[in-house]
């Protein structure tokens, strides 16, 4: 905001029904010094100021009207559970998700490798490397200025061996072997853990939204006994493991929802054999169907649904897949919003609620979190661009020029 009053951009917030309006004052073809953002909310005049900055910075006439984006959701999933990104990085992130008016960043606390949150309750998880409520604070208020809202995001019950690593009783054991990262859901007191997690978690980012993820919880090509006789047993004849994880999975749902709490699923526990459907609310973070045994895109557009297509959107740090990572010119040309992975290829989904970039530390020392920031940084913008055009800025030559003037004068 103050870069785009420094550029003499009036700023008003008043009532409207566009998300932000640009009133040119003057027939000068990109000039900024003339020009007018009116916007109902602080968010719209961040994204109203970035569409004149960007076309000034571009050369290209600024584009009066009134606009709103196509995508209510434009998401930057950060991994900071595997790497801890430093607040500093994590704030220079949220200025670059700023350039590309993105509007949500979900942040990953817990991984197998650390748990970044304090936690009065359990303060055995908490890593040596972790978000103080002052850091978390800071981001959040830092996020606020920018339009952009912090959801937080535990994965459970898989993806939790750091936190089993400090609470054992609280794993999966079959056949008398710990199952790696897995919460023993079979368990009331194992539950209550991870729940008390997920509260302390909600709590400290104020949050209406967390991510719980339930991911890769078991593999479905293992036959589990234990598992499939509990499953009959709590659910009937026909039922199988994975009715358990989406039973747990809409257990934690409903609980966060009777306090108005939304929730986010990644689709891959959902599998097209199941006695058990996922819970109305949750919120399907689609990003693959790799296993014909999953759920299709279009089996769940019922559901809130947002587009984090692994295919196109996945920068994975590992050292054998740094030169794979995305481009900005692989992720303009393969990415778009309503097309969803599919087993057999793609599948457009009319009406998505939006998509996600997302950052994976698979290896968290394959980069440093600078570097991390330097090479992610096109690919995002590419995707940011997809996701809403800016103004006039139509073609990928005008968008880099553009990105090229301003995130240069950011560094």
């Amino acid at each position: 905001m103050s870069i785009a009053r420094a550029a003499g951009i009036d700023m008003r917030q008043e009532p409207g029904r566009a998300t932000y309006t640009v009133h040119r004052a003057t027939t000068a073809p990109a000039d900024a010094q003339h020009t007018r953002i009116c916007a109902p909310t602080h968010a719209g005049l961040v994204w109203g100021s970035v569409q004149v900055l960007l076309e000034r910075a571009a050369g290209v006439p600024v584009t009066a009207g009134s606009f709103d984006p196509p995508y209510g959701r434009r998401q930057l999933h950060l991994d900071a559970g595997r790497h801890f990104f430093p607040v500093e990085t994590v704030l220079d992130l949220l200025r670059l998700m700023a350039w590309g008016r993105l509007n949500v960043l979900n942040l990953h606390v817990s991984e197998n490798e650390g748990y970044r949150l304090p936690s009065a309750a359990h303060p055995e998880v908490t890593s040596a490397e972790h978000y103080s409520e002052v850091d978390v604070a800071r981001m959040c208020a830092a996020a606020d200025e920018l339009g952009i809202t912090v959801i937080p995001s535990i994965d459970m019950p898989g993806h939790l061996g750091h936190v089993l690593a400090a609470d054992p009783w609280a794993q999966l054991t079959l056949d008398g072997q710990p199952v790696m990262g897995a919460l023993d859901v079979t368990d009331p007191h194992a539950r209550e853990l991870a729940w008390t997690l997920l509260d302390e978690t909600q709590a400290l980012f104020r949050a209406d939204e967390v991510t719980i993820g339930g991911d890769e919880f078991l593999d479905h090509r293992l036959a589990l006994p234990e598992l499939r006789r509990y499953a009959e047993d709590r659910f009937g004849e026909g039922a199988r493991e994975n009715d358990v994880w989406i039973e747990f999975v809409n257990a934690t749902v409903e609980r966060l929802y009777r306090r108005g709490i939304r929730a986010g699923v990644w689709n891959d526990g959902v599998q097209v054999r199941r006695t058990i459907d996922l819970h109305p609310e949750a919120i399907v973070h689609y990003w693959t169907r790799w296993g014909s045994h999953m759920a299709p895109p279009d089996e769940l557009v019922a559901h809130t649904m947002l587009n984090w297509d692994a295919d196109a959107l996945y920068f994975v740090l590992k050292r054998d897949h740094l030169d794979r990572l995305p481009t900005f010119d692989s992720v303009w040309d393969k990415f778009a919003a309503d097309l969803y992975p599919d087993h057999v290829g793609h599948t457009r989904i009319p009406g998505t609620a939006g998509a996600t970039f997302s950052i994976w530390c698979d290896e968290p020392d394959a980069l440093t979190s600078t570097s991390v920031v330097r090479l992610a940084k096109w690919p995002l913008m590419a995707f940011a661009s997809r996701c809403w055009t800016v103004g006039g800025l139509r073609s990928r030559e005008t968008v880099k020029r553009a990105l090229a003037v301003t995130l240069k004068e950011e560094e």
